[in-house]
């Protein structure tokens, strides 16, 4: 899971891997990821590195879901679209939610997603660090294309990995 922010819109986008589908996805990413630098992080990407990554991304099986909702503060933006992905992602019977670390805030959402999901829970939630993580890219580049709109949602379809949108009130 990762967020972007647009304005007063904020998005939180999951990816939803099979764990027999993880290493080569590591493997395909790790393999974008450009010259000098140690991960792949779609904002401080050329236009053309960018469209380059999607088209690449875009042989990985995965499914993905753009979370969004409008209007709130940002803390209570992510506590509303956080709760209600957990909910899907246990009604999907994922078995794992991984959300990039933000330091600072990663406390507040073990808080939140203990007291939604109980001290046993079917879905096992963690934070890691985007830099070690490479599965992490897949929401950051995909999430921040979606929120761009315009051509990079028309690229998106184009590849045929547009997400699904769920509006959260």
């Amino acid at each position: 899971i990762d967020e972007s922010i647009r304005r007063s819109v904020y998005l939180m986008g999951v990816v939803l891997i099979d764990p027999s589908h993880s290493a080569q996805a590591r493997r395909a990413l790790r393999d974008l990821v450009p010259n000098g630098q140690r991960r792949i992080h779609f904002n401080g990407e050329k236009d053309g590195t960018r469209r380059r990554i999607l088209s690449q991304v875009a042989r990985i099986p995965f499914d993905w879901r753009v979370y969004v909702t409008e209007g709130a503060k940002q803390t209570e933006s992510r506590e509303r679209l956080l709760l209600h992905i957990a909910e899907d992602l246990v009604v999907a019977k994922a078995s794992l939610m991984v959300l990039e670390s933000r330091h600072g805030q990663d406390e507040a959402d073990r808080r939140l997603l203990y007291g939604r999901l109980g001290p046993a829970p079917r879905l096992q939630y963690a934070h890691a660090e985007a830099a070690t993580e490479p599965l992490l890219w897949l929401p950051d580049c995909l999430t921040r294309a979606w929120g761009r709109g315009g051509d990079y949602r028309k690229l998106l379809e184009s590849l045929g990995i547009s997400p699904q949108v769920v509006d959260v009130e």
